[in-house]
């Protein structure tokens, strides 16, 4: 849980990081990043197979600019 994760993270600061034992570790599983690339993957695939275009909230100042290019992309 959120607990163990900042046990560990607060442990590996503490005591590894830029330090000597700052090295890869054979129990690291990276499973974390690999689901971080499956939803990075699964985002890019819907955006290029979609013909929705990311946008700004109505809220934001940069929105204007997008909506004004609109017509310019194909």
């Amino acid at each position: 849980g959120v607990a163990a994760g900042k046990k560990a993270s607060d442990e590996y600061t503490a005591k590894r990081y830029h330090q000597q034992g700052d090295e890869w570790q054979a129990d690291w599983t990276f499973a974390g990043a690999a689901r971080d690339l499956e939803v990075l993957y699964t985002l890019g695939e819907k955006l290029a197979n979609s013909r929705d275009w990311p946008n700004w909230s109505p809220e934001e100042s940069f929105r204007a600019t997008r909506d004004a290019s609109a017509a310019e992309r194909k």
